[in-house]
């Protein structure tokens, strides 16, 4: 099958001396030739954030969000769905050769024919890292992250505690 694939990108940004605004658009269609029922679009809506604090721009913070979607046709629209993605990260120079990162980014997904497969995911991380004068850099790193479904995993072939054979 040959795919072809065209595209729209579209942003605007608002900058000052210290901060940075940008609102975007992001869409595509991706057709197939041979199956058209696969043929399926995107689009995305968002924003971002940036704010560099202290006199001497020490400390960066980035947030941001997007909306998005994705619509396909006939058999293939159980692909269809809907996400919420947000993030927060914090940069920031403790000495010239001491630099710390932190992060906090959020997901929620959401399938309009497979509901039993909608989640939301939570992710962090906590990163130091330190330039070394024999030009080594070395990086300590530390993430958690967890994906919730909206609906259990259950395994009905499991035996429940307290539910025995009898006797």
């Amino acid at each position: 099958d040959k795919v072809s694939e065209a595209a729209l990108k579209s942003g605007y940004d608002w900058e000052t001396e210290a901060s940075n605004i940008q609102l975007f658009y992001s869409g595509s269609l991706n057709y197939f030739s041979a199956t058209t029922e696969r043929t399926f679009h995107t689009h995305a809506f968002g924003g971002t954030y940036s704010y560099l604090f202290d006199e001497e721009n020490q400390t960066l913070l980035n947030a941001g969000g997007a909306y998005s979607m994705r619509r396909g046709r006939g058999d293939y629209t159980f692909y269809d769905n809907t996400q919420l993605s947000l993030y927060a990260n914090l940069k920031h120079s403790f000495a010239e050769r001491v630099m710390g990162r932190a992060n906090y980014s959020f997901r929620s997904v959401s399938f309009s024919e497979l509901s039993d497969f909608n989640y939301t995911e939570h992710y962090g991380f906590i990163q130091g890292t330190f330039f070394l004068p024999t030009r080594t850099t070395l990086i300590l790193e530390g993430d958690i992250g967890t994906k919730i479904y909206s609906t259990p995993n259950y395994d009905s072939t499991m035996q429940q505690p307290n539910q025995g054979k009898g006797k």
